[in-house]
């Protein structure tokens, strides 16, 4: 998978992959990254019907969740669920901001004349 990753990521977005990610010049300085993206979409249909994916996905999901856990673990979380969850706490409780943040927020809206309320 990491192959796959720099292939996708790197070679194909003509960035840089594996150790060329960070380079540096002769003296050891860093000189700018060249870290590439690459972003990917199937139409699983084309594969194989949506139902039986979707269900298939399911089944894989109960079995990665009631896998054992690592030892002090109490859950197994898939990807983006930990983001999820947190999203909806931020839509209830609200966004965590850094005291500087706010402090900067407030300043550059005093500055520019703007009523700054959270």
């Amino acid at each position: 998978m990491g192959l796959l990753v720099d292939i996708f990521s790197g070679v194909l977005s003509a960035s840089a992959n594996t150790t060329l990610l960070y380079p540096k010049n002769p003296e050891g300085k860093p000189l700018p990254s060249r870290v590439g993206h690459f972003l990917g979409a199937l139409r699983v249909d084309l594969f194989r019907p949506l139902a039986g994916f979707k269900a298939d996905m399911d089944d894989l999901i109960r079995r990665l969740k009631s896998s054992p856990k690592a030892e002090g673990q109490e859950r197994i979380y898939i990807h983006g669920e930990k983001e999820f969850e947190l999203e909806k706490k931020y839509r209830r409780e609200g966004i965590p901001l850094h005291l500087k943040v706010y402090e900067d927020l407030k300043a550059l809206a005093e500055e520019a004349g703007i009523p700054f309320t959270l």
